[in-house]
């Protein structure tokens, strides 16, 4: 309900507890409601969220509009230990899943882990709209790291605000802009220039979650 005081409480009650996975991890959520009149855009949002961030090892950034594989953490933490490299960035496009599994609520898609290829960024650039210059991003499809001599997850030039994966210390050295109003187009560059001059790569993932 949207009136509710504690957003936690209220999912609990909407469970069928005890036998949904999510009552045992109740405790685990942390929310940080927002009126609608009082939002600003997707940097906003993003930044308001990781201030919820309490040392945790690892930090996912996402779209909500997003499914997962069974056992994702795993593979994601796996795969984030045989890059090698402390700050890492793992992040790509997501896989799309049908609009008739979206018209059922979208629990009932199935990802494929293994796709033949991947989705990545491969090139950014200015367009003049009226006296906006903004940053587009023009996507292409790669075939997947899958050569394990190659050691799975390739370096890539740009990050994806839609996913993205790191150690958590990305969040206090690269914390997202609160300061950036309604910015849309230009966040994963702003983000991405950002966290490079830190010193963090990113990585096209050698599967999909």
């Amino acid at each position: 309900r949207a009136d509710c005081l504690d957003c936690v409480a209220n999912l609990g009650r909407r469970l069928d507890c005890p036998a949904h996975p999510a009552c045992a991890h109740l405790w685990q959520v942390r929310v940080n409601r927002v009126h609608w009149l009082d939002t600003k855009g997707p940097t906003f949002a993003r930044a308001r969220s990781e201030s919820l961030y309490a040392g945790e090892t690892y930090i996912m950034g996402i779209d909500s509009h997003t499914n997962f594989a069974p056992g994702w953490d795993t593979i994601m933490i796996d795969m984030f230990k045989s890059i090698g490299n402390p700050k890492a960035i793992i992040t790509a496009y997501p896989h799309g899943y049908p609009s008739s599994e979206q018209e059922e609520g979208g629990d009932n898609a199935q990802v494929n882990v293994e796709p033949a290829r991947m989705t990545s960024i491969f090139r950014t650039r200015r367009v003049q709209g009226g006296r906006t210059v903004s940053f587009k991003h023009d996507m292409n499809s790669v075939k997947r790291p899958s050569d394990p001599s190659t050691g799975g997850p390739v370096r890539v030039a740009f990050l994806a605000a839609g996913f993205n994966f790191a150690a958590g210390c990305r969040v206090r050295e690269v914390p997202y802009d609160p300061r950036t109003p309604f910015l849309f187009d230009g966040e994963e560059t702003l983000l991405a220039v950002r966290a490079w001059t830190r010193g963090y790569d990113f990585y096209l993932p050698d599967r999909s979650v």
